[in-house]
């Protein structure tokens, strides 16, 4: 029996790529088969959404393919963010019910359904529609910062739906009001950005790296407007230039990272194959304290 013992840091630094990089420390062993995985929380203390929300995504996924899944020294906190049960934790009589989260400063991990079926979308719909309503009366962000936050998880979630070819998506914030920002992590383990644009017949990227240039400048895999293709190129734009916050995007052997307004383009990043992220992950960084002037429809194209 193949057993993978994943060991969770104690605690992560608070500057933005480091939750990110101790993911990729993960892959090797997250991309090699084995019966059963551990996840090992004994020296954790505090665990943060890009983190935790991509790897809760490759272990559900995992857990679906027949691997067990065993979690030991969880702290209160995992249980209370459903770690890693995500939706199926969340739903009650059918309905989805987030209320205890009423007073909280954060989401459970949620892993929505895909599916094109209409009880799939109906379900889809009533996720979103509950965590929109509960971040309005639950972090009381500025109209412009919530509109945003809207923007961006409708798109992400709606380019999974298009693309991944998976049967869920993940979803997972933290708002943290001492420090003026949410972190929103929302992945799937897809079939990957490359993958999609070789399946369209719009654009034909050569590489990963060139598909991931694709869908962070804007080129679309669809006729229709960018809004129900790839959002990712509006959505950086509106968060990085519009906010000024980060933005991370990961798929394949690639990743793309934007974190600072006056480097205009951001910059895409090679790792090394085993290092490779099998569908989409996007980390995003939302400053809450901004202007209340910003308009982030000038941002939307």
């Amino acid at each position: 029996m193949k057993v993978l013992t994943i060991t969770i840091p104690e605690r992560f630094k608070e500057y933005f790529g480091n939750p990110f990089s101790e993911i990729l420390k993960l892959l090797p062993d997250l991309n090699q088969s084995w019966d059963e995985i551990i996840v090992d929380f004994s020296k954790s203390k505090f665990v943060v959404p890009h983190f935790l929300g991509p790897l809760s995504c490759v272990l559900h996924k995992k857990s679906q393919e027949g691997v067990e899944i065993t979690v030991i020294n969880a702290v209160p906190y995992l249980s209370t963010i459903h770690f890693f049960n995500g939706t199926n934790a969340v739903l009650f009589e059918n309905k989805v019910d987030l209320s205890y989260y009423n007073n909280k400063t954060y989401l459970p991990i949620i892993h929505f359904p895909t599916g094109l079926l209409t009880v799939d979308a109906d379900k889809r719909i009533e996720i979103l529609s509950a965590v929109n309503t509960l971040l309005k009366a639950q972090l009381k962000l500025p109209n412009n910062v919530l509109e945003a936050f809207y923007y961006f998880l409708d798109e992400l979630t709606q380019n999974i739906v298009d693309h991944s070819k998976q049967n869920f998506g993940t979803v997972f914030a933290q708002f943290y009001p001492e420090k003026g920002y949410l972190d929103l992590s929302i992945c799937d383990v897809g079939k990957g950005i490359f993958e999609s644009y070789k399946m369209s017949d719009k654009f034909f990227p050569s590489t990963n790296e060139e598909a991931i240039n694709y869908a962070v400048f804007g080129k679309s895999t669809k006729d229709i407007p960018e809004s129900r293709g790839y959002g990712i190129s509006t959505s950086k734009k509106m968060l990085v230039k519009g906010l000024k916050g980060k933005f991370l995007l990961m798929s394949g052997s690639e990743f793309f990272v934007q974190v600072a307004v006056d480097k205009e383009d951001g910059e895409i990043i090679s790792v090394d194959s085993e290092l490779f992220f099998q569908g989409c992950m996007v980390n995003l960084r939302i400053p809450v304290f901004v202007s209340d002037s910003i308009n982030i429809y000038n941002y939307i194209e």
